[in-house]
């Protein structure tokens, strides 16, 4: 069973944990890395590699297509929207 005072450490690491999270969204390159860790993005004259295992072949191709879907999306809405 935990201490009260191992609660309190947990609690103060997940809101350490929190607050470095934060002030790296607040700066424009952890900004740029969320965003293209989480939508996929890409600057211009990028290119995205996915690397793919053998395993569950089928099922990844899928989601690679369904990422790929998604990826041209965001291209086109960039484009619009003039990111």
């Amino acid at each position: 069973m935990t201490t009260a005072h191992e609660k309190i450490l947990k609690t103060k690491e997940t809101k350490s944990a929190i607050e470095n999270r934060l002030r790296s969204l607040e700066s424009s390159h952890g900004l740029d890395l969320e965003a293209r860790g989480r939508f996929n993005l890409k600057k211009q004259g990028e290119e995205v590699v996915i690397f793919l295992d053998e395993e569950n072949t089928n099922q990844k191709n899928t989601s690679v297509f369904n990422t790929l879907k998604f990826a041209s999306i965001l291209k086109w809405l960039e484009k619009k929207l003039s990111f």
